[in-house]
């Protein structure tokens, strides 16, 4: 799942955790979030950036057993970067080819850490470093070491302009069909409601998949904000999220983002106009 720091949320106004002012990865989404030792999946990064001041992202795949990424010593599409268009990046990863052997009689792991760091142009040197590493081949030592302890030199890069966010990947065995997969989240509505200066709003979507105890549903704007920081889902059905949309007009940036509480992620994201 994707690492958050959740706060809680106020009892009658928006709460600021659901507003995004600043650059941000807001979720990223495995396709299939669950794979075999020698596959590939398809990574959704999405990013906000109201600012709308450019941005560079950094995508990789971490298996870290104690000593550091086994994706350094090559064999897999470890690395990737790019830059994401209306606010989404996709990138093909892979974990390293040693998990082959350790992935056997319907074992399952959960040690793959598939990292994104998303920057402002130039800010991170780090980006500029690991875009001339080429898949399948070892990394460089300093690059190992970096992309392997990422929480060690975060403190160093500047407050503003930077965002770091992680989930994990599950590599195992089991037959493709018996594999966990993402759950779906759909609107239940054609078109997004008006949203009135200041004035609250609803938004109606429908779950479905295969459920954990820890499911639940985030929900972030670029303005305004929402009531509830996070809702919890004792089930499949249907939920309905309140806003505040922001005293001034002009345009906002919605995602909704459901996580099924065992690695699978849906993500519902929309721009509209504040009247």
């Amino acid at each position: 799942m994707l690492g958050w720091i959740l706060f809680a949320a106020g009892c009658s106004g928006p709460s600021p955790e659901t507003r995004i002012e600043e650059l941000r990865v807001v979720a990223m989404v495995a396709n299939p979030p669950e794979i075999g030792p020698l596959d590939e999946t398809r990574v959704d990064v999405y990013v906000a950036d109201p600012e709308e001041e450019g941005v560079e992202v950094l995508v990789w795949a971490c298996t870290n057993l104690g000593e550091g990424c086994l994706e350094e010593q090559g064999g897999a599409i470890g690395i990737a970067t790019g830059t994401p268009q209306d606010g989404l990046l996709t990138v093909d990863l892979s974990p390293s080819p040693i998990l082959d052997g350790l992935t056997t009689g319907g074992l399952s792991l959960e040690a793959t850490a598939l990292w994104a760091l998303a920057c402002r142009p130039g800010q991170c040197p780090l980006i500029e470093e690991a875009s001339g590493a080429e898949d399948y081949h070892p990394w460089s030592n300093r690059l190992g070491a970096d992309l392997s302890d990422p929480l060690g030199w975060m403190a160093d890069l500047p407050r503003k302009g930077v965002s770091l966010a992680f989930r994990l990947l599950t590599v195992s065995d089991l037959p493709e069909d018996e594999r966990h997969d993402n759950p779906t989240i759909v609107a239940l509505f054609e078109e997004l409601p008006t949203l009135r200066r200041g004035k609250k709003f609803n938004l109606d979507f429908r779950l479905d998949g295969v459920l954990g105890e820890e499911a639940r549903v985030f929900n972030y704007i670029t303005g305004g904000g929402f009531k509830m920081t996070e809702t919890y889902v004792g089930g499949t059905g249907d939920v309905r999220l309140e806003g505040f949309a922001p005293k001034k007009a002009g345009p906002v940036d919605m995602w909704v983002v459901f996580n099924d509480g065992l690695g699978g992620v849906a993500v519902w994201t929309a721009s509209t106009t504040v009247q």
